[in-house]
């Protein structure tokens, strides 16, 4: 990452819009996983995303331009999901990094913004890469992991929205200085839902993420 900036701003001389959006999946049941699974799953979904704020962030601020800083969290971020716990625990705190940053941004006096996307399912590589995965030393895969990755394939495949759409939503968003940006409008009255539910001390129902 920092080899990457240096080239970004050799390149460009400034960075505008800063999109952190690596990710990677990995289910399965929390007290079974072993501890070299969380690590992947926070290596690339927390790690990154951080590790791009370190390197880059200071150096926009340093510009006093405007700009922005977009996380990719997930729906999985906003809701806890059964059998996608390596997952579901990475996004809800690549969630809580992104909107703290928004915050810092403005606490701070900075010219830049900060958004967090969310997406539901779309039409990437993610599912084929998490089934296709092979055994990595220090774990294997689980039944139910094999169940949730096939599943997610499935799901994908058939309905994974287009990525140009979320695209198009992104940009929509960063003229707006809007900070959560949601591919699928209806998880908008799930947001509602929990936040009832939990007002209510409820466990939250769980999402169609589609």
């Amino acid at each position: 990452m920092a080899r990457a900036a240096e080239a970004v701003f050799a390149e460009f001389g400034a960075v505008h819009v800063l999109c952190l959006n690596a990710g990677v999946f990995l289910g399965g049941l929390l007290w079974e996983r072993p501890k070299v699974d969380l690590d992947f799953a926070f290596g690339v979904n927390i790690d990154g995303v951080i590790n791009g704020i370190r390197r880059f962030v200071p150096r926009m601020i340093a510009q006093d331009t405007e700009g922005h800083v977009v996380t990719t969290a997930s729906v999985a971020g906003l809701f806890g999901t059964p059998f996608a716990g390596p997952y579901s625990v990475s996004k809800f705190a690549a969630f809580a990094v992104g909107e703290t940053l928004a915050h810092d941004l403005i606490a701070t006096g900075t010219k830049l913004r900060a958004s967090v996307l969310c997406p539901g399912i779309i039409k990437t590589p993610i599912a084929h890469t998490a089934r296709d995965r092979g055994p990595q030393p220090g774990t294997d895969t689980s039944d139910e992991q094999r169940f949730i990755n096939d599943v997610l394939v499935d799901i994908v495949d058939e309905g994974g929205l287009d990525p140009s759409v979320v695209g198009d939503r992104v940009v929509s968003a960063i003229r707006d200085e809007r900070f959560l940006i949601l591919t699928h409008d209806h998880h908008a009255e799930s947001i509602a839902a929990r936040a009832h539910e939990l007002a209510e001390l409820q466990l939250p129902t769980i999402v169609d993420y589609s």
